[in-house]
């Protein structure tokens, strides 16, 4: 059975557990810890919470994947990592969480990641598995572009709770919280076959609006479907289709120094590569890692970058126009499209935000544009 979950965190200045449940809030989930720092107002609501009946879950907001706190480096990354679940798993037990509790993983503005997928992967793996010998119930909350981007979901062992806003303003028992009624796309397809193979737990799908209906003291509060419950609903790691999306690159026109320096990350990425007047061609598709890595470096550089499914060539004719949806939306920086093929806008917002920062339409230009 779905259950109506919110979750909250300093930033709601204060919570009415009674009035949640009133409401119809069937579980509440608090911010344990920014990085290893506890935060000590959600924490003093767990007790009324409880007090209510309701089940109490937790997140720990991570900050080791992040290249200015790591550098590049996995050892560093590691400790850091140890560091703050074992912060988590301290305010978990004084909190009396009994309900999911989870890894955040996303981007502030501003800051870029520092690990590569399968590093990645294998630290989030850990950082699980730490929660889970402390007796908590352990689960990894990200995007689905973040997913897409930083997760091998085959290597994962843990399931997910994924935030994706279609409907930002969508309450409970709305169109907008109800994974088989949102608009078909490539996002929504996947977090289907997640949900429905036991990966997905629960689904983020708006903060907008409803803060005071919730008994919170700030005008919004996020809101989410839960499908699983732990230990009752042990979750089975089900097949699911790979996720493939590999792009072929085009980066430029470039100078002789940014050219240079687009090269050499190439090659240590050991992708073959053709250069015609100034633009780098990747004769290999890459893989949605590297693909971040290309972009990054791009806005960084200030120098157009674009993606597509097949390779770059001026002497092939052009393909026939396939069939697609009335609308697809593009990602665009440098007046040139980046990448294509996003079924809603809300999607190709959501991997600006994975890819660059929570910032980067703002503080870089990038934007999106109806194909």
């Amino acid at each position: 059975m779905n259950s109506n979950i919110i979750d909250i965190s300093r930033h709601q200045h204060s919570f009415d557990a009674a009035k949640a449940k009133a409401a119809g809030v069937r579980g509440v989930i608090l911010r344990n810890a920014y990085a290893a720092k506890p935060d000590t107002l959600a924490l003093s609501w767990a007790p009324s919470i409880l007090a209510q009946g309701m089940p109490l879950g937790g997140y720990g907001f991570a900050t080791w994947h992040y290249k200015s706190r790591n550098g590049g480096s996995v050892d560093t990354a590691r400790a850091l990592m140890h560091q703050q679940v074992g912060a988590w798993i301290d305010t978990a037990k004084q909190s009396g969480c009994n309900y999911w509790f989870a890894v955040d993983q996303e981007l502030e503005a501003g800051e870029t990641m520092g690990l590569g997928k399968a590093t990645n992967t294998a630290l989030l793996n850990e950082a699980c598995e730490m929660l889970e010998k402390a007796g908590l119930h352990a689960c990894v909350y990200c995007s689905v572009a973040w997913d897409s981007n930083y997760i091998r979901t085959a290597e994962l062992r843990y399931p997910y709770w994924m935030a994706r806003y279609v409907d930002g303003k969508a309450d409970f028992g709305s169109a907008g919280a109800d994974l088989d009624r949102l608009p078909d796309s490539k996002y929504t397809r996947w977090m289907r076959q997640l949900r429905d193979a036991g990966r997905l737990v629960g689904w983020q799908f708006a903060s907008t609006g409803y803060g005071a209906k919730y008994g919170a003291g700030s005008a919004n509060i996020d809101r989410n479907v839960f499908y699983l419950v732990p230990a009752a609903d042990k979750p089975e790691r089900g097949e699911v289709n790979p996720q493939s999306d590999a792009q072929y690159i085009a980066i430029g026109p470039l100078s002789v120094g940014d050219l240079a320096t687009v090269q050499a990350q190439l090659d240590k990425l050991q992708v073959d590569t053709r250069t015609e007047d100034g633009v780098i061609y990747t004769e290999a598709a890459l893989s949605t890692g590297d693909q971040v890595a290309m972009i990054q470096l791009a806005t960084k550089l200030q120098v157009p970058i674009r993606m597509q499914e097949v390779p770059f060539a001026t002497d092939l004719p052009a393909p026939a126009e396939p069939e697609k949806p009335a609308e697809q939306y593009s990602v665009v920086y440098l007046a040139a499209v980046v990448k294509g093929g996003f079924e809603t806008q809300a999607d190709a917002v959501e991997y600006i935000e994975a890819v660059l920062g929570k910032d980067a339409m703002e503080r870089l230009g990038v934007s999106v544009a109806v194909a």
